[in-house]
């Protein structure tokens, strides 16, 4: 060993245990998610309430976008039904179907050939939280 200056010196920090509560927080607000989706998809086997609605959104054209049912709860919940009104195959992104406060989307079928449908599932923040 030779003591002399270093050009470099590297410092190592001790790693936390915070990473460790961040991810134990990630998986519950990840299970909720889940959940709410589950009580949209399956409302009658839970014990939170899905409301049936029956409106159509306008999102774009040769595109049928209505929105079936909602879900309050931690998060809110959307359950749309979409059908390709077009005679060309749609491929949905669903980074296409985020906006503001939204956590997550869930199309089930991303590619739509003419006149065939899909559920599009859309998990909101709350905004009083």
């Amino acid at each position: 060993i030779i003591d002399k200056p270093a050009d470099t010196i590297v410092i190592h920090r001790r790693k936390k245990s915070v990473r460790t509560v961040e991810a134990d927080h990630d998986m519950e607000r990840n299970r909720a998610i889940k959940r709410m989706i589950l009580v949209l998809e399956s409302p009658q086997n839970t014990d939170m309430e899905a409301r049936s609605v029956n409106r159509v959104v306008p999102l774009w054209n040769d595109v049928m976008f209505v929105l079936t049912a909602t879900v309050e709860g931690r998060y809110t919940g959307e359950k749309y039904r979409m059908k390709n009104t077009s005679s060309h195959q749609l491929v949905i992104d669903e980074r296409e179907l985020y906006r503001p406060g939204v956590v997550a989307v869930s199309v089930e079928r991303p590619v739509l050939n003419p006149g065939e449908v899909s559920d599009v599932f859309i998990i909101l923040e709350n905004s009083d939280e």
